[in-house]
């Protein structure tokens, strides 16, 4: 008998089709050239929070995100420890961190690439791993674009996402990673290591 898939696990792959959120996907085809970057970030954990703020959705049973020296680690001796309950069947979980003193109202790429720890690996039941940079703080799942699913592998992997979006009028950008459930059950996942990277666009074509 073929494994039962929730119709959340349905709508969650078909949105990792189409992409969604304020951080729109380049195109491979596209040719965007950038003046050179205007801010790189990267955050291991070690030295505390550094001003990143669990937040959801508020469609999860519970959730919690914290730093900890108990989990598998990529880097150094701390991660963060997502715990998500998804007994709705529903939920958006993430780490939101707004930057500061870029130009305002400016187009940008933004890269952003973080690391997620799966215990086991499978190809059933995943859960989509999500990814923000917007002008404004994230607030629903659908700000989100999926840029990947858990268990891809049995320990560390790297998710990245790479798109297009404008600061806010005074020079602003919030950035955001997290998971999301799509399966009737509690899980426990480890990130670890985020960096951002952030240019001006030049152009597009």
């Amino acid at each position: 008998m073929p494994p039962v898939v929730s119709r959340r696990t349905m709508l969650a792959a078909a949105a990792a089709l189409a992409g969604a959120g304020a951080l729109r996907a380049v195109p491979a085809a596209a040719d965007v050239t950038a003046s050179g970057p205007l801010l790189t970030y990267s955050q291991d954990f070690e030295s505390g929070m550094d001003s990143w703020t669990p937040a959801s959705d508020h469609n999860e049973r519970d959730y919690r995100i914290t730093r900890t020296d108990a989990g598998p680690v990529f880097s150094g001796k701390f991660s963060l420890e997502y715990f998500l309950n998804g007994a709705n069947d529903d939920g958006t979980i993430w780490v939101e961190r707004r930057f500061t003193g870029l130009p305002g109202s400016l187009p940008v790429a933004v890269t952003t690439s973080f690391h997620l720890y799966s215990d086991v690996q499978s190809r059933v039941n995943t859960w989509p791993v999500v990814a923000y940079a917007g002008p404004g703080r994230p607030r629903i799942e659908q700000d989100f674009t999926i840029v990947g699913q858990t268990n891809r592998v049995a320990g560390w992997a790297q998710y990245k996402s790479l798109g297009m979006t404008r600061t806010d009028g005074v020079g602003g950008l919030w950035v955001a990673f997290g998971i999301g459930a799509t399966w009737e059950v509690s899980r426990t996942y480890y990130l670890d290591l985020v960096e951002v990277s952030v240019a001006s666009t030049i152009g597009t074509s």
